[in-house]
């Protein structure tokens, strides 16, 4: 009996010293993670529906209920996804849909008949890029293209062609947008 309790103690404290071993090993891996996913280049690439999710509700819907990521056409068979990728992660999101703009300018001809939708980068990538190589991506396809900007990016959308049309108008409970349009 002795025997067996001091084998069975010996395993316990052997699980205890391969448990703790392997988390210490997670906590200097974590960094060296980071750092090198941090390094990594962005590549856009197109996407499905269930990709650009995550972003979208982090950065678009943050405290809304996960389903208000998901927007009417997602499935669409006329919608394109792009996602920016970095290292394993994605961090950035487009979508482009296929909906008139409502009320367009005199000016914009053709009438646009694809929107920008759902366009969201990590808080932590702002900046870099990521949000200039998605815009170019979605660009390709359909134009001219329609969108209805939050108001604080608008000079981001004018900065790559994009015009104002209208007055700022609110989505609730998002906040002020403005729309817009590429030519």
């Amino acid at each position: 009996m002795i025997r067996w309790f001091t084998e069975w103690l010996q395993r316990l404290v052997q699980l205890g010293i391969d448990l703790a071993m392997s988390l210490i090993g997670g906590l200097i891996q974590a960094p060296i993670e980071a750092v090198a996913r941090g390094r990594a280049p962005i590549a856009v690439r197109r996407g499905e529906a269930h990709e650009v999710i995550d972003v979208r509700h982090r950065v678009l819907r943050e405290g809304h209920p996960r389903q208000d990521a998901v927007f009417k056409g997602d499935e669409a068979p006329g919608t394109c996804h792009w996602v920016a990728l970095q290292h394993d992660r994605v961090v950035g999101v487009v979508t482009v849909i296929e909906a008139p703009m409502p009320d367009p300018p005199p000016e914009a001809e053709p009438r646009p008949t694809h929107q920008l939708r759902g366009m969201a980068v990590l808080p932590e990538l702002r900046g870099e890029g990521v949000g200039r190589e998605l815009l170019a991506a979605a660009q390709l396809g359909a134009r001219p293209l329609w969108c209805n900007a939050r108001v604080g990016v608008v000079p981001f959308y004018e900065g790559h062609g994009w015009r104002s049309t209208g007055e700022p108008f609110s989505i609730p409970p998002i906040g002020l947008h403005q729309r817009m349009w590429l030519p």
